[in-house]
């Protein structure tokens, strides 16, 4: 299984071992915001979509 290019982390925790959320979890969640859940059949579709709009994100960020 290929690993996911997730952007790094968007807020590194410096004082411990972790990596904190990653920018394509918060473009994903930034992007769920915008997203209409009335035009939605289910929540997994909803899901699909912030990440896609994340991943064009990463991709678009990725190009500049």
């Amino acid at each position: 299984m290929a690993s996911i290019d997730d952007g790094g982390p968007a807020f590194p925790l410096s004082s411990q071992n972790e990596h904190g959320l990653s920018k394509l979890d918060w473009f994903a969640g930034q992007a769920l915001m915008s997203l209409d859940a009335r035009t939605y059949m289910s929540w997994d579709h909803i899901a699909e979509d912030a990440y896609d709009i994340a991943e064009a994100m990463l991709a678009e960020r990725r190009k500049r």
